[in-house]
């Protein structure tokens, strides 16, 4: 599958609805470049290739992603020593964009932290960035069923019908209900699941289950306090069955193709953004605090549960 090369447009899955890429991997990848999308492209700049990875989608309207956008590439341009021009490649999948970081074709790439941990060893990825929210690059995820059900262990969820959001985080919290079944010697999700369909966004599949249209849900724990907030009956109706550990979801990496000198001006740009006003409230549109270093222990739960559930498939094979 090839990548779309040139300025952003929303990242379409195979066979999934349309959807915006997702607003904070993208927001934190165009500003690190430190290209305004109207940036002249007159080649007396350097320019960077940035790749984004298949299922960073989210919610957001194009138009307020695109907006949002704009805003951090010129926040941090102004940070930058030099400026820069970006292209951006979108890929469907992560195979199509492994190729590229072999062929030397993208400099950077937001991708998903499953995505990253099947590439590390073949591609020469250096992971570098992570955005945080309440001092955690990390969400934890929590499967959620309504109060009125039957369910109470995850083994009694065969048949069900479970809904996760569309994208990235649901897609690490799926992985994290796979191995929820595998230790307790059961089928894969595909297997004993029903069905698992994809929402909107959070609420939505939150709402699924509050209004029992489906038997099960998995979601970030933030999103669903943030929800419980907003509608207190929630607390009454809707019932935690199980909570991941810290799972990371994203990351921005170099490919062996990114210059020594880019790499340490763009990181020390991104570090220094939430030092401004200008640069928190541009933070607060994605609800993050900051740009941090990636390190390696963010990403050891998540490989712990990719272990598990590789080993799990192996042996039913």
């Amino acid at each position: 599958m090839n990548p779309v090369s040139g300025p952003i447009f929303p990242l379409c899955r195979t066979a999934r609805p349309r959807a915006p890429v997702c607003l904070i991997a993208l927001a934190c990848v165009w500003s690190l470049c430190a290209s305004a999308q109207g940036a002249e492209r007159d080649g007396s700049h350097p320019r960077l290739t940035l790749g984004y990875g298949h299922g960073l989608v989210t919610g957001v309207s194009e138009a307020d992603g695109k907006a949002t956008l704009h805003t951090w590439a010129e926040a941090v341009s102004k940070l930058m020593p030099h400026r820069h021009e970006f292209e951006g490649m979108l890929f469907t999948d992560g195979s199509s964009m492994l190729a590229a970081v072999k062929e030397g074709r993208v400099d950077m790439v937001a991708m998903l932290s499953t995505d990253y941990l099947r590439a590390e060893r073949d591609a020469g990825l250096t992971p570098a960035l992570v955005l945080t929210a309440g001092g955690r690059a990390t969400e934890d995820y929590v499967l959620l069923v309504h109060e009125g059900s039957s369910i109470r262990r995850v083994d009694q969820l065969q048949n069900a019908r479970v809904m996760v959001p569309l994208g990235a985080v649901g897609d690490v919290g799926l992985l994290w209900a796979d191995c929820l079944l595998v230790r307790r010697g059961l089928p894969a999700s595909e297997h004993w699941f029903r069905s698992v369909g994809e929402a909107k966004d959070a609420s939505r599949a939150v709402l699924s289950v509050f209004f029992r249209e489906a038997d099960a849900c998995v979601v970030t724990k933030t999103a669903f306090a943030t929800m419980q907030e907003l509608n207190p009956q929630l607390r009454q109706s809707v019932r935690t069955l199980a909570t991941s550990p810290p799972l990371l979801v994203l990351l921005i990496c170099f490919t062996p193709s990114a210059d020594e000198q880019e790499r340490r001006d763009i990181v020390s740009a991104a570090l220094r953004l939430h030092e401004s006003p200008h640069g928190r409230q541009i933070l607060t549109l994605v609800k993050k605090e900051k740009a941090v270093r990636f390190r390696s222990s963010d990403l050891e739960a998540v490989a712990a549960l990719v272990r598990e559930r590789d080993a799990a498939r192996e042996r039913d094979r």
